[in-house]
């Protein structure tokens, strides 16, 4: 028998998945936080071809990819806005 995580079913019914593991991820309205669960890189995929900036500082971190690395301690939160790339 196979348990199924919250993750394998939002994946089977097509949801996107920002990044694997057990960190809290919320998106919504251009705005993109992820809460390390434990140290380490992280891959974030977005759902398109994207401009990501940090919300904090204004500093652009990557502009028009569809994934970006971020380092995270545990216990860190990133915050980033996310815009359509043009």
């Amino acid at each position: 028998m196979h348990d199924l995580t919250l993750e394998d079913i939002a994946r089977q019914a097509g949801a996107h998945i920002y990044s694997d593991g057990d960190d809290f991820v919320s998106a919504g309205n251009s705005i993109l936080s992820v809460h390390g669960a434990y140290a380490g890189e992280r891959i974030i995929r977005l759902p398109g071809r994207c401009t990501v900036t940090d919300a904090i500082s204004g500093q652009t971190i990557a502009t028009d990819v569809t994934e970006f690395s971020v380092q995270l301690d545990a216990g860190q939160t990133g915050l980033w806005r996310v815009s359509q790339a043009k």
